[in-house]
């Protein structure tokens, strides 16, 4: 959205400024309002949970006590009839029979009670760790699908407000030549936008369903180019630099191979902000070739690296991310990888940056 001296282009500025607040503000208001509520539920499910634990863990101590207790007044009970049948105090009978099978008796119902309590008490722990484990995987995935629709929600309301007021501007007859061919440059963005969302949405279908690849022979320069044009067009800013050699031919989904190369490239453009440089390597070892997408970005943290190919995960949280996206794109590439049996992975960019890397074989597949 670009703010002139009169404000968009006959808009008047503070309405102009007052539809671009409005855009971008939207998601924050919303994400803190789902944030809020979310974590109140989270809250009063932890505090019952931790209720329910603190009662159970006392319950399965006194049971334990009670029960010590009955046996000690059942072993003594027994020496007292013991006594009375053979007419001589308890202290004269501990050499007998049957004070020693009386004792043995009791020793052994005491290890009965004990070993119990001790396999309540492993049981209980084992279940109370399933049931967090289970918890925080739910809390994880609620996270991520609601970071998904808050920023499904912005990605598809953004463009088509933007395409919106750029329309209705245009249907002003007083735009100059070069007004116009701005307002037409951004409408293509806002465009390319959601072509790439929805394209991104329909693979992410095809690869949980039922994706399989087919196979041909591609031109590993000549397809990056192409990829890379396109991209060009839509960040004119970012100096993208192809390190490919001539006549590397492989054999992979055509479709696929160009949805892992955009998806690499747009993952590091969106989080390259500041560096605006991109390297795309191509390099083969043997029968294996390695595909890389180089950034010096801010780079992702060593707790998240796991988590990045996970499907709706994004760096961060949605409440104050700045970055445009649905996390599907590096989900895509995971899908796409395994489905070709290729490696995939991360790597940190010394000193800057991130590297993503892709490991492919070249021998042509059994058809």
């Amino acid at each position: 959205m670009f703010l002139c001296q009169n404000g968009i282009f006959g808009l008047k500025k503070a309405q102009a400024q007052a539809f671009y607040h409005t855009v971008i503000t939207t998601k924050t208001a919303k994400s803190l309002l789902c944030s809020t509520f979310m974590n109140n539920s989270n809250n009063k499910l932890r505090i019952i949970s931790h209720f329910v634990i603190v009662y159970m863990i006392l319950a399965l101590g006194w049971w334990t006590y009670l029960h010590h207790q009955k046996n000690r007044i059942i072993y003594q009970k027994e020496l007292q009839i013991l006594a009375l049948e053979s007419n001589k105090p308890i202290s004269e009978l501990r050499d007998t029979e049957a004070y020693r099978r009386t004792q043995q008796e009791y020793k052994r119902q005491e290890r009965m009670i004990i070993g119990e309590g001790i396999v309540i008490i492993l049981s209980l722990l084992l279940a109370i760790w399933f049931i967090y484990n289970s918890y925080r995987r739910e809390v994880a995935t609620a996270n991520m699908k609601r970071n998904f629709l808050l920023s499904i929600s912005h990605e598809l309301k953004s463009p088509i407000a933007s395409l919106k007021i750029a329309l209705d501007t245009l249907l002003r007859p007083q735009l100059t030549a070069k007004q116009r061919s701005t307002l037409l440059t951004n409408s293509r963005y806002d465009l390319e936008r959601l072509n790439k969302l929805i394209r991104n949405l329909l693979f992410s279908a095809r690869v949980d369903a039922q994706y399989q690849p087919y196979p041909e022979a591609i031109d590993v320069r000549e397809a990056v180019r192409q990829c890379t044009r396109s991209i060009a067009q839509t960040y004119p800013d970012y100096n993208i630099k192809i390190k490919i050699p001539d006549a590397i031919v492989i054999y992979a989904d055509r479709d696929g191979f160009d949805s892992i190369v955009n998806n690499l490239i747009d993952n590091a453009i969106k989080y390259s902000p500041e560096h605006k440089s991109i390297d795309i390597e191509f390099f083969q070892k043997n029968d294996v070739a390695t595909l890389r997408v180089i950034d010096k970005g801010i780079g992702v943290t060593a707790p998240e690296r796991k988590k990045i190919f996970d499907r709706f995960y994004r760096v961060g949280s949605e409440d104050t991310r700045t970055t445009k996206g649905t996390g599907l794109g590096l989900y895509i590439v995971r899908k796409i990888s395994e489905a070709h049996g290729w490696q995939y992975g991360y790597q940190s960019n010394k000193p800057q940056g991130s590297i993503f890397w892709i490991k492919i074989k070249i021998n042509k597949p059994d058809l």
